[in-house]
């Protein structure tokens, strides 16, 4: 006997993806208001010069982070852990262990590195002109000490990037999601209890990161993954990596390449940095962007819940190739439509999203330019939803080189703009905002290219029969 509309509506609504999706959208969106929130305080409490340096202080950082740590890990180590967990999660735990070392030794040189260069990178980011003014307002040293007391923050960063993936691995969202939420939280404290004092909003963002932090090696140890404290003796560090030589060797042949991968948000952040030619503008862009990423939130978390289950149906092989195809086909045509549905929201909507938090306060007088530049490349957001399952495939995938080659496709196509751009001589908001979405959509019409050859590889010959 068929269900009825009530049970079926009923099974829907109680689907663990579903439920999954629920709880980081909310989540999400708890975070984008924080943000939001933060940008108000930030208005109320800063000059537009203040609030230029505040958003280029944690760019480096975040630039750390971005390579050596979220995706490159994510996409590196959770595929390693789906096998490991097959056989044992104490194999998972010593990997893991071995991981965990390997990262922060790096990252103890990296950043050991740019906090020693820090004055000369700052200059190489922010414009002539910014410089000046921070010169004049005997801002400068304040500037290069917070950008290097945000150096801290990808230590705390390699810490949720390695429990992300076991979190992630086991659908556990909760934690995961509320990093940005915690994150957003003690800036606004910093923000809101220093007035300006930078320092302090710096050591307010590092405190809750490392709250996050800990959150997430608390969610880790409820599922009974632990760190061996034996792996720092020298000695038994090298046997397990003898032991683990396979595993280790199958994850730098794919986060080798991955250090080569820089999203096109951070070029256009560093590119406007350099070409500001006005106080406001940088951070114009950037809460721009952050309007235009509440509308993303939905397809972000829905790749997020997606890859595992593409990752276990790749890895089951019990299941025919096509399985795999017809999930990722599924999860495609959700994110085009969702998408083009963003898009269209964002158009519209950038304009009472600015009304609704009002962030024109205290003289600043940015509202227009800031939804003119929320709306101009809102289309983006249609490409970056199809990225953020094609960027799932290539991980599921263990893709080594082809996201490398994506990620230059996608930056040339930003650099010609840019040297058309300038040429024009552009507002320099609406250069970066169009050089985004310039990224976005050719990183996505090359990646089509490169899943379309797969598909075909991967169709047995008595469909391409009927299917030529």
């Amino acid at each position: 006997m068929p269900a009825s509309p009530i049970n079926k509506l009923k099974s829907f609504f109680q689907h663990p993806n579903l439920i999954s999706v629920l709880i980081i959208t909310g989540l999400y969106f708890l975070s984008r208001v924080l943000g939001f929130g933060r940008t108000i305080v930030t208005y109320q409490n800063l000059t537009r010069l203040e609030a230029d340096l505040l958003s280029n202080a944690d760019k480096i950082p975040n630039i750390i982070a971005t390579i050596f740590l979220m995706g490159t890990i994510f996409s590196s180590v959770l595929p390693v852990v789906s096998r490991l967990e097959a056989r044992s999660r104490e194999e998972v735990n010593r990997y893991i262990s071995i991981i965990t070392v390997i990262i922060m030794s790096v990252l103890v040189v990296v950043l050991g590195l740019c906090w020693w260069q820090m004055d000369w990178m700052l200059e190489l980011i922010t414009s002539k002109e910014i410089i000046k003014q921070a010169y004049q307002a005997e801002l400068w040293d304040m500037y290069l000490l917070t950008a290097r007391l945000s150096l801290l923050i990808p230590f705390n960063f390699a810490i949720q990037a390695i429990g992300g993936v076991l979190l992630n691995f086991n659908k556990k969202f909760f934690i995961f999601s509320l990093a940005g939420t915690i994150a957003n939280i003690g800036s606004i404290a910093g923000l809101y209890f220093t007035k300006g004092d930078f320092i302090k909003v710096a050591i307010g963002m590092i405190t809750a990161v490392s709250v996050s932090s800990l959150l997430y090696l608390w969610a880790c140890l409820k599922l009974k993954y632990n760190f061996k404290l034996n792996v720092l003796i020298p000695t038994k560090f090298i046997s397990e990596v003898r032991a683990f030589g396979p595993e280790l060797r199958q994850t730098i042949k794919v986060f080798l390449p991955r250090l080569l991968l820089i999203d096109g948000l951070v070029v256009a952040n560093l590119i406007i940095g350099r070409i500001a030619t006005s106080e406001g503008q940088t951070f114009a862009f950037e809460t721009a962007a952050s309007i235009q990423g509440t509308f993303l939130i939905i397809v972000s978390s829905l790749g997020m819940v997606f890859f595992p289950d593409l990752s276990r149906i790749l890895n089951d092989k019990t299941l025919g190739v096509m399985v795999f195809w017809e999930h990722l086909s599924k999860y495609l045509k959700t994110a085009v439509l969702l998408g083009l549905f963003i898009s269209l929201l964002s158009t519209f909507g950038s304009y009472w999203v600015m009304k609704l938090f009002e962030l024109a306060g205290k003289g600043q007088n940015n509202a227009d330019y800031i939804v003119l530049l929320a709306q101009i490349s809102s289309f983006r957001l249609f490409f970056q939803a199809i990225k953020e399952i094609l960027d799932k495939y290539m991980y599921a995938k263990e893709k080594q080189w082809a996201p490398m080659w994506l990620s230059i496709g996608g930056i040339t196509g930003q650099i010609v703009v840019f040297a058309f751009l300038s040429i024009a001589n552009l507002d320099a908001g609406i250069m970066a905002m169009l050089m985004l979405l310039t990224y976005y959509m050719v990183w996505c019409l090359l990646a089509v290219q490169v899943v379309s050859a797969d598909y075909h590889r991967d169709l047995p010959e008595k469909y391409k029969i009927y299917n030529p």
